[in-house]
């Protein structure tokens, strides 16, 4: 295939995947991959919803105030010029992200922040679907 990269290129570690993931839920839904509980020894009369994790609000009130409370008591300026910097590094192919990643983090800069300014510059990753 000519290496990694080129295998990368041509999609060929995902459509692996893929086409594993998919072998295996056919074999599952087949009976042919014996699951307990799922297509093998199934009790009828048990109810099997999922349960869904729901967070508590006084959690996510609680983890909001603590993130507006590191914005407030953080230097603005620091933080900002912190992000200002990790975005003129990202512009750079050939420079090295962590440093200016951890200053930001130093500065206490939020992974949002973060995030949002290296998107700014980078993109965002859209995986590419495989046929």
């Amino acid at each position: 295939m000519g290496g990694t990269l080129r295998a990368i290129e041509q999609s060929f570690f995902q459509r692996e995947i893929a086409d594993f993931a998919y072998d295996i839920a056919t074999r599952k839904a087949s009976g042919e991959l014996p699951v307990i509980g799922v297509n093998r020894y199934v009790d009828d009369g048990e109810d099997h919803k999922v349960e869904v994790h729901k967070i508590d609000p006084e959690t996510e009130r609680t983890k909001i105030q603590m993130l507006r409370d590191v914005k407030e008591a953080r230097d603005e300026d620091a933080a900002q010029a912190a992000l200002t910097q990790l975005t003129e590094v990202a512009g750079d192919e050939s420079a090295n992200l962590m440093p200016a990643t951890i200053e930001a983090v130093k500065a206490k800069a939020t992974m949002g922040e973060i995030v949002h300014a290296l998107e700014g510059v980078l993109g965002r990753y859209v995986e590419t679907p495989v046929l």
